[in-house]
């Protein structure tokens, strides 16, 4: 049996002050990086910092859709929906 795969849909703001995760009370994933959107700079700081917030290798987290757009989708290896909402909320 292969493990569950999650597919967390995120708002990126690139050129951010300071790099964050924060959830909108109408449940948005918000990931504000400090990388340019040039080259997908900002794509590859939105990965590590959600690796980073969910404490995971970066290889198990994957852009999936979004490329050049502000809205992308994740997957994550080897968890569920839940358990990354969970650890987000946890998250400092």
């Amino acid at each position: 049996m292969n493990p569950p795969e999650c597919k967390v849909k995120v708002r990126v703001s690139p050129n951010s002050k300071q790099a964050r995760i924060s959830l909108d009370p109408d449940g948005t994933l918000r990931i504000a990086v400090t990388a340019p959107p040039h080259h997908g700079q900002a794509n590859e700081a939105a990965r590590q910092l959600l690796a980073q917030q969910l404490r995971i290798a970066p290889s198990k987290v994957q852009l999936v859709h979004g490329a050049s757009s502000r809205w992308k989708t994740f997957e994550v290896e080897g968890w569920t929906l839940n358990q990354v909402q969970t650890a987000l909320e946890k998250s400092p």
